[in-house]
């Protein structure tokens, strides 16, 4: 599971290594999602390319959810670890950009799909029976 995190990290941070002066940064929430979504409809692209990105930003951080679920972590803490660790990864791609190492667009719907994508692992492993039931677990 580390390698293959290493490698995610690397796609998410380290994909385009070029620094290029610019850097997208979206605010908006459902912004780039809804973009998407038009996108399909207007025939503008497949949706095998707008579901890899989608999904993309869930299945990144599904695994994360399963482990915190598999090592007994409480919901509340793991809504807390959903909401900051999708932060941290886009603040690492500005910091990134800023110290010219690489450019990553910045966007608020990737923290959006990031914190879906470990609350429905966490959901999945906690619903699939492969934890044993504790009381730290609602």
């Amino acid at each position: 599971m580390s390698i293959l995190y290493i490698y995610i990290s690397y796609i998410v941070w380290f994909y385009l290594p070029i620094a290029l002066g610019y850097i997208t940064i979206n605010a908006i929430p459902f912004y780039t999602i809804g973009g998407y979504v038009k996108a399909i409809f207007a025939g503008d692209i497949s949706i095998r390319i707008a579901g890899a990105n989608l999904l993309g930003n869930i299945l990144l951080t599904i695994l994360i959810g399963a482990y915190l679920c598999f090592n007994r972590i409480s919901l509340k803490k793991t809504i807390t670890a959903a909401i900051l660790i999708p932060v941290v990864i886009e603040l690492g791609k500005l910091l990134l950009h800023y110290i010219g190492f690489a450019t990553r667009s910045v966007d608020i719907d990737d923290i959006i799909l990031n914190f879906i994508g470990v609350l429905l692992g966490y959901y999945l492993a906690k619903k699939c029976g492969f934890v044993k039931k504790s009381k730290y677990i609602d």
